[in-house]
């Protein structure tokens, strides 16, 4: 936007020059000529300076210049009017630097004056000589400063009128909005160029009322003529909307007034007023509309309630299922309080809860969605969840709860937790609802640094019960039990169902270590071992179950759940080693064996690689002196637990399949040792335990056969021992890989046999070599020679009708070597013969025996 002054200044005097430049200096040249001035200039003021604008001299234009004021004869003229110097000007003005240095001698000058007279500018004359005839001039160069003026202003004045007009379109092409006069007298119709646009006609092509009328459809026409000849006839004010087509078929929206304008008689001489063009305001309240309809089709079909309330708490807005949600009509509803929608002392609240939001922007449920109660028109109250959040328009705040009946939620979450949490046969609580008290239980505890008691009860058998009664039958038997169990325990302890077949027991009293007594383990675990309480009658048959409890005492601080519930587990293992109704409590000592047991078990997960483990060779002699194989025996020493013994760990390491990995490095080891004893040219044999794990996993044949292959091992250096146990895990399975590997050259030896369940139909069928005696039968060898023993004769008398060898184990004394010896054992091991050896000691009674048989 241009900023116009009312009056002509200097800087729009200077900017105006600069503008008619050219045809300025013609004006200058042609006064010149008449003239003669060796110098003429027009300059404008510019506060104590003056800068000129146009220079020129009696053949072209010079370079302008700049020059004080004060003491010049300039400054005479701008002060008083025109000023005529023939002769030694310089000499009348000594400080006009401009006067010396141009060596002026005569000097003419006039103002150039704005519409108000005052002087803006200059024009002025400099001859080098004297000019006696200057005063000649004098009218015509005042008639020329005015004729600048008058010329300057005028062609100002015309710009000013331009830029306002151009101002006058820019705002009627922004606001969309044009002017139009209708001059009654002449019957001439005029309009502005944006209404020539709105109808989209040529600007200034001929107009009148009938035109204007034909863009619109008829029923508008008839209303707007009457509006318009209202106007004319009586000087009626209008205004209104409608909508028209424009010249290209455009359908707009406009909106248009009309005023008379009457003469002192009281007649209307015209008619005017303004045509908007509303078009983009009309569609985007259309759109407006739309989105309203939409958003309300969208609210009232959600199966979500939406209600808005103000900030004082009355209700503006509810959609369709907010009013089916609550019972409310929308007239009952809307602007109405939204305590009508809580129960006490929700209601009464409330407008507590608001004011103090207002007050301090802290809010309990804004943001945060929460499951509140909500009353119903009837009364019934209900649960909803509620998510409140707040919108604020034209300075002013809106609450939007988004709500939802959560009722059948939560029914639906009460069965769902009920069957995570509750056991559908006895309708106890489960294994989880433990865990979750349990370990509240322990918090408690560990705060106080008490004890707690847990016991697990298990069913003997079960699985018999239920093939022989039906699993209806079982159910009926455990539903039994559970109540009994209940009925007895009373509110002291919790009952659980754990896994099918068992029960857990938790005390809900805690005690310090020094009061455990208090818990009355004994006499609790004697009554639950009652048998009345298995005995039940089926079919008007009696029949009596029987139970296993395992029980212990944790303090807090020590155990979580899962410590817990194996320990438990690890209790009843023992305790079913004494059913029926055996019981097991694991007391400090048993509780500490548990943990290491469990240290062992977390640390066989890599021990194959840690480093830890080697091997010790028992020789095995055919006499006192002769010894022709070994026995590869592994030990541990753990960097944590120090030396582990194999009857401590291998047991543990057979749960998975961490005995597959000891195994697998027992039988690299014994090759690598056996491949070291065939580059020394001994010839000997190493017996290596293989699992029942190992031997029936699937890659076991490739894996032993890559191993000898990898150290160069020939297959007969490789005894493999199996136990009986081994043997009958899968025995047709067990059989075929014996076989196979049989054929390949490897031999077979049964270890501790006689303490199975080994017969000798299945032992001629199997590829064996030896059969070993178990050192509990050696050990029953008394030193009477003459006492016979039963098992250890049927051994060495099975292996000779086998046609294998016997090897007695754990020979440690004269009198069982000269037994074993008179029955005809083969292989002798044990203490008497010689320990278990390291590879240094082992390595010396090697080389002996070479240099011996030397």
């Amino acid at each position: 936007m241009y900023k116009y002054h009312n009056t002509f200044n200097e800087t729009q005097f200077g900017m105006q020059t600069l503008d008619e430049l050219e045809s300025l200096k013609g004006q200058l040249f042609k006064l010149n000529e008449r003239m003669q001035c060796d110098v003429l200039f027009i300059a404008k003021r510019d506060g104590e300076t003056a800068q000129t604008l146009i220079v020129i001299n009696k053949e072209q234009v010079l370079d302008n210049f700049s020059y004080q004021l004060d003491g010049t004869p300039c400054e005479k003229v701008l002060d008083e009017d025109i000023c005529v110097f023939p002769e030694s000007v310089g000499a009348k003005f000594p400080g006009d630097l401009l006067l010396k240095q141009m060596k002026a001698e005569s000097y003419i000058g006039a103002p150039i004056k704005n519409d108000d007279g005052r002087p803006i500018g200059i024009v002025a004359g400099l001859f080098f000589t004297s000019n006696m005839k200057l005063n000649q001039h004098r009218l015509a160069f005042d008639i020329f400063s005015k004729y600048l003026s008058a010329l300057i202003n005028k062609a100002y004045l015309q710009k000013r009128a331009e830029s306002q007009l151009s101002l006058h379109y820019e705002v009627e092409e922004i606001s969309r909005t044009g002017a139009w006069e209708y001059q009654v007298a002449n019957d001439k119709l005029y309009w502005s160029r944006e209404v020539y646009r709105i109808y989209g006609l040529d600007y200034q092509s001929l107009v009148t009322p009938e035109l204007g009328l034909s863009y619109y459809c008829e029923a508008e026409q008839a209303e707007i003529r009457t509006l318009f000849l209202d106007a004319v006839n009586n000087g009626q004010s209008y205004h209104g909307e409608f909508q028209l087509t424009d010249a290209f078929g455009v359908r707009k929206w406009i909106r248009t007034s009309g005023k008379a304008e009457k003469d002192d008689a009281g007649n209307v001489i015209r008619v005017f007023g303004a045509i908007e063009d509303v078009t983009a305001e009309k569609q985007l309240m259309l759109l407006n509309e739309e989105r309203t309809q939409r958003l309300d089709s969208i609210l009232n079909n959600l199966n979500d309630a939406v209600i808005t309330i103000d900030e004082r708490g009355n209700i503006e807005h509810a959609n369709t299922t907010a009013l089916t949600m609550f019972g409310y009509s929308y007239d009952e509803l809307i602007a109405t309080r939204i305590e009508k929608l809580m129960p006490e002392p929700y209601a009464s609240q409330h407008e507590h809860y608001m004011q103090h939001y207002a007050e301090t922007g802290e809010a309990k449920i804004i943001g945060v969605g929460r499951q509140l109660p909500a009353m119903k028109k009837s009364g019934e109250v209900f649960q909803m969840e509620l998510s409140l959040t707040t919108t604020e328009s034209q300075g002013r705040i809106n609450y939007i709860g988004v709500i939802r009946d959560i009722s059948e939620r939560i029914k639906a979450q009460d069965v769902i937790y009920k069957l995570a949490y509750t056991d559908s046969v006895t309708e106890l609580r489960n294994g989880k609802w433990f865990e979750k008290e349990c370990k509240d239980l322990l918090i408690r505890a560990l705060l106080e640094k008490h004890c707690i008691y847990c016991l697990i009860v298990d069913i003997d058998k079960m699985s018999q019960f239920n093939l022989q009664f039906g699993f209806e039958k079982g159910d009926m038997a455990l539903k039994t039990v559970a109540q009994r169990i209940e009925n007895l325990i009373g509110k002291e302890f919790r009952l659980y169902k754990h896994d099918a077949d068992s029960f857990i027991v938790l005390c809900t009293h805690t005690y310090k270590k020094s009061e455990t007594h208090r818990f009355n383990t004994k006499l609790t675990e004697s009554a639950l071992l009652n048998k009345m309480i298995y005995d039940f009658s089926i079919d008007e048959q009696s029949v009596g179950l029987s139970a296993s409890l395992g029980s212990a005492i944790f303090e807090a601080q020590k155990h979580s759940v899962e410590t817990i519930l194996s320990t438990l587990e690890y209790a009843l293992k023992n305790a079913k080693q004494y059913s029926p109704f055996g019981s097991h409590y694991i007391g400090q000592l048993g509780l500490d064996e548990y943990e290491r047991a469990n240290k062992i078990r977390s640390l066989l997960k890599n021990v194959s690689t840690s480093g830890e483990l080697s091997l010790m060779l028992q020789p095995q002699y055919t006499n006192k002196e002769c010894f022709v194989s070994f026995e590869a025996l592994i030990r541990w020493h753990s960097a944590e637990l120090g030396h582990i013994s194999p009857a401590d760990f291998i047991s543990i390491a057979e749960e998975s399949d961490a005995i597959i990995e000891i195994g697998d490095w027992v039988l690299s080891s014994a090759c690598q040792i056996l491949q070291s004893t065939i580059a020394e040219g001994v010839d000997t044999r190493i017996s290596v335990n293989i699992s029942a794990k190992q031997i029936v996993s699937s890659d076991f044949i490739s894996k032993l056969v890559s191993v000898t292959k990898r150290w160069g091992v020939p297959a007969d250096r490789l005894v493999l021992e199996l136990t009986e146990t081994t043997l009958v895990a899968d025995l047709e399975l067990v059989k075929n890989t014996m076989c196979e590997l049989n054929e390949l050259g490897f031999g077979f030896s049964i270890d501790d046999f006689g303490t199975g369940y080994s017969s000798l139909a299945y032992l001629k069928e199997l590829p064996i070599v030896e059969l070993k005696i178990d050192k509990y039968f050696v050990d029953d060898i008394a030193t009477n020679e003459g006492e016979k023993f039963a098992i250890v004769d049927a051994i060495i008398d099975m292996a000779k009708a086998l046609g294998v060898k016997s090897v007695a184990e754990g020979v440690e004394n004269e009198q069982q070597y000269h037994y074993l010896k008179k029955r005809g054992c083969d292989l002798y091991q044990g203490y008497f013969f010689s320990k278990p050896l390291k590879s240094d000691d082992w390595w010396d009674l090697l080389r002996d025996k070479v240099e011996v048989e030397a």
